[in-house]
């Protein structure tokens, strides 16, 4: 069994401090836990977390910019484009994220070396993610990822395609599945196909 090396909290409060500057110089914007930025009308959103003062964990994720936009309109709640960025990444009511990959670096006292890995390791994770896919054919081709048919529902929206998204919403409902969202007592494929009726 591997065993770690616990660094003490005020080693780990200044990792945290040099994370967040670090990420600055790559164009990430920090809201607790979470570093994203906006890129080529995608948003990447990197969970980070420490275990224990043992292990740095962290996720890394996508999405299209758009997604939020359409998702809001979707659940009644255009109003939220006019809040803070950081609504995309961490708040109750956003569009869900494609998940990359997850990774853990173990911590030590040299907490300059684990930034420029963690950084390192995190830029290079996504690139390689984003080079290699499209996002639209991703959502379909892995429908194994959490909240696939919300994504693909969102992406046929963005492509045009609305009455694929209406189709693919009541098969959902049919199957029980209203949708995880829930507003005004409506699950976000019910608040989909009120949607279609309205447009």
């Amino acid at each position: 069994m591997m065993t770690y090396m616990k660094i003490c909290k005020v080693l780990e409060k200044e990792l945290l401090k040099k994370i967040k500057i670090k990420a600055k110089e790559y164009g990430y914007k920090c809201s607790s836990y979470a570093l994203y930025k906006k890129e080529n009308e995608k948003l990447i959103v990197v969970y980070f977390m420490f275990v224990n003062s043992e292990k740095l964990l962290y996720r890394a994720n996508v999405k299209p910019w758009i997604y939020d936009d359409i998702f809001w309109k979707i659940m009644k709640m255009e109003e939220n484009k006019n809040e803070k960025e950081s609504i995309r990444v961490n708040g109750a009511f956003a569009a869900p994220v494609i998940f990359i990959e997850k990774k853990e670096i173990e911590l030590s006292e040299d907490i300059d070396s684990i930034v420029e890995c963690f950084i390192e390791k995190m830029t290079g994770i996504i690139s390689d993610f984003l080079k290699e896919n499209t996002l639209s054919d991703y959502v379909f081709k892995h429908n194994e990822i959490m909240d696939a048919s919300i994504l693909q529902c969102l992406s046929h929206i963005e492509n045009g395609d609305m009455e694929k998204a209406i189709k693919l919403a009541e098969e959902e409902i049919s199957k029980g599945n209203k949708g995880r969202f829930i507003n005004q007592g409506k699950g976000f494929f019910e608040l989909l196909k009120n949607y279609y009726d309205t447009i």
